[in-house]
């Protein structure tokens, strides 16, 4: 047979290679030049978006984001390679459009500051000739906004206690975490922040501020006089505390809620009274504030070791042994009474903007008196400290009672109801057929709205695993029956009812948050730069809320009688080293009380 016969070797395209060796090379690339990648064919588009499995997207996953199955293992499951949520390629891709928003946002806030003229070098950006009106579509910035604060509250926890080495430092491995890397190389510009800062859609106001009180003081705020005005403006304003959100940092919805955009506020105030004064208060390097998003984890606070360190309390998981710092920060009571009830700002409108109120530090030295069940006493107890005899619970006002807060539902909504007509509208019982749901589908939405709260899942991913609308792609008839149909370690012939008794049974097992996290009460002594009153007294208590925030209560004691009390949150949960912002107030909440913002953190030192 002649040579010219002989066919030649088929040429070895991408198209041509095994699917898992294809998946390999993409797996390697970024996120965006894959989806650049399935345009280029209906064949390769198909290979992308319509593979059997999720391996593809969880390796794209994994390569930029920490794992889910980790950060939270409650969701494993749902985060299966066969699940039919695809979960792996719906956060993924959500994401990635979040950045590519942002990012785009960034060029035209630069592009515009070069064409007025203004220098777009980060570290010397003329911020104040920049154009902000760049945003076209708001709630698609709102969006990336709440996605972007997402990726950072499903960041990688730091294990306790091996969460440090022998020396109280942290092991790199252990401060690793991609999801924080992510936000931080997305927020890379000064534009880009003040953009998300301070121009945020009233929607993502509070993804927002919380991003912010994450990331802590930028360049910008540490500069800015407008800013601060308005930040005091906000903290001093007295009509922000009252008994809707317990006198602290809270929404006035009664539940005690963080308000970010109030928080933010007060870690403006504090942290440029502290970035003004900390080097004149002299403290070890050790101990010096600090904020960032690497600081704003749970366990980043440095254990002291040493002859002198406290002993550590078994069941301590907020660490509160040991010494601890606060700033607070109070204006003269006559300006404070001038702002909120004279006309101060009509006269002069930056007299808080140019204003210098009074800053303090105190050192802390606390101890844990009791875990999980409130102490008999509420007098200062702990070691070598001697209580006073004046310290009886009838000192403390029925607001710092526990009980004291009222629930959501007011008497004069029950008493509303109570003389509303017993018969209802015809309105209302069609509305209530309408609404109500398919006794057959009724179990499979449950269970999917249960394995959806299970999951940390961003906003947009949670409301497309609850949709029942006809236009959801999760029909309702096979939300559940199908979700983890090719899943090998599940049963397709599984009823809903028994996976809804078998998630209930592994629940069981698990203890809850008031068990594995009770309430820790505590006290101890004060050492102020006040001269009327250099030592003083404080008890209080830590408790963690079910989505993990954590709150703390101070209450200062003078001479026998509890005088202020501090409501604050700690940034970042359980054991962060950003420590604690909040507010603090007359204890007994007297009408035209002061009040004023403050920082409590803990010192690494002996």
């Amino acid at each position: 047979m002649a040579r010219a016969s002989v066919s030649p070797a088929r040429e070895v395209t991408l198209d041509s290679l095994p699917p898992e060796i294809s998946q390999r090379f993409l797996a390697l690339c970024d996120p965006g030049d894959v989806a650049a990648f399935a345009q280029t064919s209906r064949a390769n588009r198909a290979f992308v978006y319509e593979s059997y499995d999720q391996f593809l997207w969880r390796e794209l996953f994994l390569e930029h984001f920490d794992d889910p199955r980790l950060t939270d293992p409650a969701s494993a499951l749902l985060w299966s390679r066969t699940s039919k949520l695809n979960l792996w390629q719906t956060q993924l891709c959500e994401r990635i459009r979040a950045r590519q928003v942002l990012r785009g946002l960034k060029r035209k806030l630069i592009a515009n500051l070069e064409a007025a003229g203004g220098s777009t070098d980060p570290d010397n950006i003329d911020i104040d000739k920049a154009d902000f009106a760049v945003v076209e579509d708001k709630r698609e910035f709102g969006e990336a906004i709440k996605v972007l604060l997402h990726v950072l509250d499903t960041a990688r926890s730091i294990p306790a206690p091996l969460g440090t080495g022998p020396d109280g430092l942290m092991r790199p491995e252990d401060e690793d975490s991609r999801n924080i890397s992510f936000v931080e190389n997305v927020l890379d510009h000064p534009l880009l922040r003040k953009l998300v800062w301070d121009h945020a859609p009233p929607t993502a106001r509070q993804s927002a501020a919380k991003l912010h009180v994450y990331y802590g003081m930028s360049d910008w705020d540490l500069t800015t006089v407008r800013g601060r005005g308005l930040a005091r403006e906000k903290v001093y304003l007295l009509a922000n505390y009252h008994e809707k959100n317990r006198w602290g940092p809270y929404l006035p919805d009664y539940t005690r809620t963080p308000n970010w955009e109030q928080l933010e506020a007060m870690m403006l105030v504090v942290g440029r009274n502290v970035n003004d004064r900390v080097h004149d208060w002299r403290l070890p390097d050790t101990d010096m504030p600090k904020m960032g998003l690497w600081e704003a984890r749970n366990h980043t606070m440095t254990i002291p070791r040493g002859p002198k360190a406290p002993l550590p309390v078994q069941g301590d998981w907020a660490g509160v042994t040991g010494r601890w710092y606060r700033v607070v920060c109070f204006m003269d009571y006559r300006d404070l009474w001038g702002y909120n009830y004279g006309d101060f700002l009509s006269y002069n409108p930056d007299f808080l903007a140019t204003y210098q109120e009074a800053v303090r530090v105190m050192s802390f030295n606390l101890t844990v008196v009791s875990i999980g069940k409130p102490p008999a006493d509420i007098g200062i107890r702990g070691a070598n400290v001697q209580t006073p005899p004046l310290i009886r619970a009838l000192t403390r006002s029925r607001h710092l009672q526990d009980g004291y807060f009222p629930t959501t539902t007011r008497e004069d909504d029950e008493d509303e109801r109570e003389n509303r007509d017993d018969e209802p509208e015809e309105d209302e019982v069609e509305e209530e057929e309408k609404m109500r749901p398919d006794p057959a589908n009724l179990a499979e939405l449950t269970q999917l709205a249960q394995l959806a709260q299970l999951a940390q899942l961003s906003p947009l991913s949670r409301a497309v695993l609850t949709t029942t609308s006809p236009t959801s792609s999760l029909s309702t008839s096979s939300a559940f029956s199908n979700l983890f149909s090719a899943s090998p370690s599940s049963s397709s012939s599984a009823s809903p009812q028994s996976a809804q008794a078998s998630a209930s049974t592994s629940s069981s097992k698990h203890p809850t948050m008031a068990q594995e996290y009770p309430p820790i009460y505590f006290s101890g002594t004060v050492q102020s730069s006040d001269t009327w009153h250099p030592t003083s007294y404080v008890h209080g208590r830590v408790e963690r809320a079910e989505d993990g925030t954590v709150y703390w209560k101070l209450t200062s004691n003078y001479d026998g009688q509890d005088r202020w009390v501090s409501e604050g949150v700690q940034v970042g949960g359980v054991g962060s080293n950003m420590g604690v912002f909040g507010i603090w107030s007359d204890a007994f909440h007297e009408h035209e009380g002061p009040a004023g913002p403050f920082w409590f953190w803990k010192g690494a030192g002996q």
